[in-house]
């Protein structure tokens, strides 16, 4: 089980012998996603796992708002904290008789990156979560997070890049987003990835290949490991300059293996074709396509139309709208195969120099291979205020639920959270 983290432990290693740069480092450090991800959709199976509901951030870059880091020469580190503490009127998140708790969230993290070169970077960050339960409605447990990735670019010839990463998180718990059954039990998660890229005027080509696992501490729920195949190729053609309209396409092979029930391993197929672009006010991408899942030990198969739009809009520079949606296949944690379905709206104002308002709502449907259907729903509002560059102090509402065919995994949960961030 320690496994992936030397595998995270092996590549920032090699990113400090490289001594290399990576993408700026946001106000709270979160898990990585590949830089050179060509199509920035998230209609694919190549997200994290554990995603914690938590306040939106804000949806435009100010520089105000923005960490400086500690400079070391070519080296910037990024420390955080953030405190949280939120009253839960269900955290167990019963469907029977549920007992309200008062829970702290302690979280601490470092985020690194360096250039030494024109033509190598990297970046890494480590974070450490505790959650503690004041009334032991459910057991207090840990969170680890450590991610790296390296960058070459321009190998051999102008335009061809590489890039090398890997995710690693281990938890005690599982976001109801994700659609799984809450199970309060440690895990977990590591993606290993490789990318290679090359543009040529208006045509980028890109290839991707990750690796990844679940794996469940507790012994009597090793039947829910998992392993993950990912293949991917994709296609970008700029039809106008400066980002204002492009083509993309992208075809992607998943094999998800289960070592202790290989009569559910199976292979996914998915096909996406669309465009995206800039115009005025509105940042926008939509595509089309086809998935078919098939059992790799048996006959039955699952197929049918993928789709994702997404619409940003800024009607002045205090306000961002921003519409996603997307149908696509999953290999779930607990559930298999599975069609999701996801609807989610995110909003941000500005109300003052140093504060805003932020909401959103989301809804995800889970139509599963084998199982039962799961609708999930969050919503947020609250303010954010920013006392320096560095420190914030956030106030927020936050109601999410679950419906299901199978009466135990239904729920519904109020929160109210207060949470203290600082971020060099």
């Amino acid at each position: 089980m320690v496994k992936p983290f030397l595998r995270v432990l092996s590549i920032v290693g090699l990113a400090f012998v490289a001594t290399a740069v990576a993408q700026d480092t946001p106000d709270e450090p979160e898990p990585l996603t590949p830089v050179l991800r060509p199509t920035e959709q998230p209609i694919f199976a190549n997200d994290p796992v554990e995603l914690p509901l938590r306040a939106p951030e804000p949806r435009f870059p100010e520089e105000y708002f923005k960490p400086e880091g500690l400079k070391f020469g070519t080296l910037e580190m990024y420390p955080t904290f953030k405190y949280e503490l939120t009253y839960d009127d269900n955290p167990a998140r019963s469907h029977l008789r549920p007992k309200a708790d008062f829970v702290e969230d302690f979280f601490g993290g470092w985020g690194f990156k360096q250039e030494a070169t024109p033509n190598i970077s990297w970046r890494a960050n480590y974070q450490f979560g505790y959650r503690d339960y004041a009334r032991g409605v459910v057991d207090n447990y840990l969170t680890h997070r450590a991610d790296g990735e390296l960058v070459l670019t321009d190998v051999l010839t102008q335009g061809l890049e590489f890039g090398f990463g890997d995710n690693f998180s281990q938890s005690g718990n599982t976001d109801v987003l994700e659609a799984n059954l809450l199970q309060f039990a440690r895990y977990e998660n590591n993606q290993a990835y490789s990318v290679v890229r090359y543009q040529f005027n208006r045509l980028t080509l890109s290839g991707r290949y990750a690796y990844g696992l679940v794996d469940y501490l507790r012994q009597q729920l090793s039947p829910a490991d998992s392993n993950t195949h990912l293949g991917q190729v994709d296609a970008v053609y700029d039809l106008l300059p400066e980002n204002r309209l492009a083509f993309f396409s992208s075809y992607q092979i998943v094999r998800t293996l289960r070592p202790h029930q290989t009569d559910q391993d199976f292979d996914a197929h998915t096909a996406l074709a669309g465009i995206r672009g800039e115009y005025g006010k509105l940042d926008y991408s939509a595509g089309l396509g086809w998935s078919k899942s098939f059992g790799l030990q048996h006959d039955q198969q699952n197929e049918g139309p993928v789709a994702q739009a997404r619409v940003l809009y800024r009607p002045q520079e205090r306000m961002a709208f921003e519409l996603e949606a997307s149908r696509r296949f999953v290999p779930g944690v607990l559930t298999g195969a599975s069609t999701e379905t996801r609807l989610a709206l995110t909003g941000d104002v500005r109300l003052t120099e140093h504060g805003h308002l932020f909401l959103r709502g989301g809804m995800t449907d889970i139509d599963p291979y084998k199982g039962n259907r799961f609708t999930a729903f969050v919503g947020d509002v609250g303010y954010r205020y920013h006392f320096t560059r560095f420190a914030a102090l956030s106030a927020f509402y936050t109601r999410t639920g679950r419906t299901a065919d199978v009466p135990d995994v239904r729920f519904t949960a109020n929160q109210a959270h207060l949470s203290f961030t600082f971020a060099w």
